[in-house]
């Protein structure tokens, strides 16, 4: 297993944004976890992610201000592909030949 821990938190215009998030690896399979509060919303993300190739995730946020009562919570669910392009071609540098007569 390999784990990673990350505490994060900005401040800007009266507002902040913390971030607490966590990896858990073991062979192919990441699973990530992520929480994030600020002073409008609070978050939820839970991710997994195979070879670095493809990752399912889901995210759940609600509001925790003035605006709660009226907007609610809301559900995202993630699926990602990633596809590795070809390694752009080696260039052979060309030795310059000099003529002198």
């Amino acid at each position: 297993f390999e784990v990673d821990l990350a505490v994060k938190q900005i401040t800007a215009n009266d507002q902040w944004l913390s971030t607490i998030g966590s990896s858990l690896t073991r062979d192919e399979l990441t699973l990530h976890r992520f929480y994030y509060f600020s002073t409008f919303a609070l978050y939820f993300s839970l991710k997994y992610e195979w070879k670095e190739m493809l990752s399912v995730g889901y995210n759940y946020g609600i509001r925790v201000n003035s605006l709660s009562p009226y907007t609610g919570s809301s559900h995202e669910f993630m699926i990602s592909y990633f596809y590795q392009l070809l390694p752009p071609p080696i260039i052979k540098k060309r030795k310059t030949i000099w003529i002198v007569n």
